[in-house]
């Protein structure tokens, strides 16, 4: 990206607040990097997606994530209700948090690492009293995961003020300064996986049809070896961009460097990150 284009880009993130860097690009790029045809598309792009939310408003979920650290261990969980008159900073919100926080910090040692634990009976407790209290029978902890930072590691861990979005970032080398600056990167970016290599193959092979099927239908003149050489070429780069992999994401404070370029130069290995969203 040159300079002139990387200058449209920061200005159009300016203009529009609360828009990612990659959709201002994407904005940039379908439009010929005309500012005011850009932020049109943004625009409108909004507003289809208001109109989506709306149609889905009686199927919204609401919540609250949480994210809270006790010496070297943390604990990360998503609260959701479907009471849209409760607030997530609500007094009685943040007292059922809280006591979640504590109750799920207290039994760390017997829940961290575990894939088929259950709530602690305190945990459902508290739940149970906040639906009664509320009269909202879809109050659950749908989410929640357990972080240990061992020597030479670094947590990263940034929550939104309106504590809608947060994450966690793992890492290896570095200091707190980097680990933070990643957990922005997660929260604005909003990466699925870490890398190509942490797909799931089920994932890898549904893609690869559905592309192989792409290409087929636009091109159906070209042979199947060609198209097979088509796919085998370019999958990887349609499964980056399709799933959002961190390492391979710019990074948003410089756009023309990515997140591993980042990551070498500071010699920094990410060990693993968790995105919340409500």
């Amino acid at each position: 990206m040159n300079t002139e284009k990387l200058a449209k880009l920061k200005e159009l993130r300016s203009q529009m607040e609360g828009v990612s860097i990659k959709l201002c690009q994407e904005a940039l790029e379908k439009n010929n990097y005309d500012l005011q045809l850009a932020q049109q598309w943004l625009q409108e792009k909004a507003k289809i997606f208001r109109k989506d939310q709306g149609e889905n408003e009686e199927k919204q979920k609401f919540g609250v994530v949480s994210i809270k650290k006790r010496e070297n261990e943390v604990i990360a969980f998503l609260l959701v209700y479907t009471d849209p008159s409760m607030p997530s900073e609500s007094e009685e919100l943040c007292k059922v948090v809280e006591s979640l926080e504590n109750i799920l910090l207290d039994n760390f040692s017997s829940l961290y690492e575990k894939s088929d634990w259950k709530l602690p009976e305190e945990v459902q407790k508290e739940l149970n009293e906040l639906s009664l209290r509320i009269k909202d029978k879809g109050v659950k902890l749908e989410k929640c995961r357990f972080f240990q930072q061992k020597a030479n590691e670094h947590l990263g861990i940034y929550l939104h003020h309106n504590k809608k979005i947060g994450a966690l970032v793992l890492i290896q080398g570095g200091d707190e300064e980097i680990a933070h600056e990643l957990a922005l990167q997660i929260v604005a970016n909003k990466p699925q996986f870490l890398s190509l290599d942490n797909i799931p193959q089920d994932i890898k092979e549904k893609e690869k049809q559905k592309f192989l099927t792409q290409i087929q239908e636009k091109s159906p003149e070209k042979k199947p070896d060609v198209i097979q050489k088509i796919v085998q070429d370019n999958l990887d780069k349609y499964l980056i961009k399709t799933y959002d992999c961190f390492l391979e994401q710019a990074d948003f404070r410089d756009p023309e460097t990515k997140i591993k370029d980042y990551l070498a130069k500071n010699q920094v290995k990410v060990k693993e990150f968790y995105l919340l969203t409500v």
